[in-house]
């Protein structure tokens, strides 16, 4: 819930893209680019979305949209290309030099009191960071252990998922500055790698930052710190004041 209306999360369409596109192609394909553009809005009980594909050159490009007062809605816009043979991403975190490391820890209570403070309100299958370790380059976040399952979802876990999206907030915290709210905007590429439902950290890198927009790779990892997904320049842009 933001701002007293409910939105579908940014994290929720990876899964949902994906999933549609499974049903109707033979073969597996990946997300090589997606912008989100218009927040869609729950305002009533038969809210539905389109999901239009079209293809060329081997290249998929995936619209998710929807008709409001028979105006025509864009929400999410995505190209995906066929998966190659997924191995294993031969990179470790080092987990515990990475606590270790870090100059400000958050605790599950006091982050999601942050996020109230600017209007996000997140349901129980969104607040799945338990704690979250730190420093103004890096944050990782410890997932809660009994949140962490698929209930349903074959690719993209939206709370896992959301909770590397929340991680980028950790951040502006170290220097005790109150960040406003920054929503997806758009990501380069996405490579899975092993099961997302074995993630136990997620670790938000990051990459260009401006004042309208921030840049991050963010990392999927299970218990070892092995990469188990991973988001290229992920890219959230400053919410404008009403």
């Amino acid at each position: 819930i933001i701002n007293q209306q409910i939105i579908v999360s940014g994290a929720f369409w990876l899964e949902c893209l994906t999933s549609v596109v499974s049903q109707v192609c033979k073969h597996d394909h990946q997300i090589s680019s997606l912008v989100w553009m218009t927040p869609y809005v729950i305002d009533r009980p038969d809210a539905s979305v389109d999901i239009v594909i079209t293809e060329n050159a081997g290249i998929l490009h995936v619209l998710a949209c929807s008709n409001r007062r028979d105006v025509k809605i864009s929400h999410v816009e995505a190209t995906m290309k066929r998966s190659a043979e997924s191995k294993a991403m031969d990179k470790r975190l080092p987990i515990q030099l990475l606590k270790d490391r870090s100059e400000l820890t958050i605790q599950h209570d006091y982050i999601y009191s942050l996020f109230a403070d600017i209007g996000f309100h997140y349901g129980k299958c969104y607040r799945l960071i338990d704690k979250s370790y730190c420093s103004r380059k890096y944050c990782l976040s410890e997932l809660i252990d009994t949140m962490c399952e698929n209930r349903g979802y074959n690719y993209f876990h939206p709370g896992i998922v959301d909770a590397a999206l929340q991680s980028c907030l950790g951040m502006s915290y170290v220097d005790k500055v109150a960040e406003s709210a920054h929503l997806p905007f758009s990501l380069k590429g996405i490579r899975s790698y092993q099961p997302m439902s074995m993630a136990r950290y997620v670790y938000a890198l990051a990459s260009n930052q401006t004042l309208k927009s921030k840049a991050y790779h963010l990392m999927f990892l299970d218990e070892n710190g092995d990469v188990l997904t991973y988001i290229h320049e992920f890219i959230g842009r400053r919410v404008s004041p009403a």
